[in-house]
C-alpha cells in the first residue's frame, strides 16, 4: 500500500521544524550558521561528526525538495529539470571559462560595464548572463546599486572548486564555443586562452594562416557586434 503524499502545509511545517532543529544543532556546536553573504560558510564538512546536525540537514533538504516538487507539479517539474538544468550548466560554464568569479572583487561590488571591460566582453551579453545567475543566488545586485554585481557565498566559492569545474565544464563541451563567441567581441585569435582555457582553436576555426571563418562565430558576431 502506497504512503499518502503529505500536503503542502504539512511539508512546509516539516521544513520549519527541521530548519529550526538544524539551526539549533549548529548553535549548540558553536558552528557558523548558513548565509549567502560572501563571507558565509561554503561547506558542511565541519558537521560530519555531529550526527544530529547531519540528520537534520539531510531531512531538511529532502523536505524542501518534496515541497518544491509538489508546488511545481509533474509537468513543470520535468520541464524545469530539462530546461533550467541546461541553462544552469551553460551559465556556470561561461562563469568558469571567462573567470567571472575571479574578476568580481570579494569585498565590494563592481558595475557590469566595468566588469565587461575587465573581461573584454560585451556588456549587454554579460548583463543577461549575470542577471540569470542572480536567480540562482550566484552573485547578486548590491542594494541601492543598480547594474552592479557583487559576490554571494556561492559565487565566492567557485574558484575554490576550480578543478571540479574544469572536470565537468571544461573544454570537452561543444557549447563552450557558443558561450565564448557570444560574449567575446572579436573573432578567435591566438591568445584567446585568456578568456577560454584552451589555446587550441575550436573545431571549425582556423588559425591566423587561414582565412576560413566558422559559420557559428559569424552568426553570433552578426547578432552582437555593432
Amino acid at each position: 500500500m502506497s504512503v499518502p503524499t503529505p500536503s503542502l502545509v504539512a511539508l512546509a511545517t516539516d521544513v520549519v521544524k527541521l530548519a529550526t532543529t538544524f539551526q539549533e544543532q549548529l548553535d549548540g556546536a558553536g558552528l557558523q550558521q548558513p548565509s549567502l553573504e560572501s563571507t558565509g560558510r561554503t561547506h558542511y564538512l565541519d558537521i560530519l561528526e555531529n550526527a544530529g546536525a547531519v540528520e537534520a540537514r539531510t531531512k531538511l533538504i529532502e523536505a524542501c525538495r518534496s515541497l518544491l516538487t509538489l508546488a511545481h507539479g509533474p509537468i513543470d517539474t520535468l520541464l524545469v529539470s530539462i530546461k533550467t538544468s541546461m541553462l544552469n550548466i551553460g551559465v556556470l560554464r561561461a562563469i568558469y571559462q571567462l573567470r567571472i568569479a575571479e574578476a568580481v572583487p570579494l569585498d565590494r561590488g563592481i558595475s557590469i560595464p566595468d566588469l565587461a571591460a575587465r573581461l573584454s566582453v560585451h556588456a549587454d551579453a554579460l548583463r543577461r548572463l549575470i542577471r540569470f545567475a542572480f536567480t540562482q543566488s550566484i552573485f547578486r545586485e548590491p542594494a541601492g546599486q543598480p547594474d552592479h554585481v557583487e559576490h554571494t557565498a556561492i559565487s565566492a566559492a567557485i574558484p575554490s572548486i576550480s578543478p571540479i569545474m574544469w572536470l565537468y565544464l571544461g573544454d570537452t563541451m561543444r557549447s563552450r564555443l557558443l558561450l565564448c563567441t557570444l560574449l567575446i567581441p572579436s573573432p578567435w585569435k591566438p591568445g584567446l586562452g585568456r578568456h577560454c582555457p584552451s589555446q587550441t582553436p575550436p573545431r571549425g576555426i582556423s588559425g591566423p594562416s587561414s582565412k576560413r571563418t566558422s559559420p557559428t562565430v559569424g552568426a553570433w558576431r552578426h547578432l552582437l557586434m555593432p
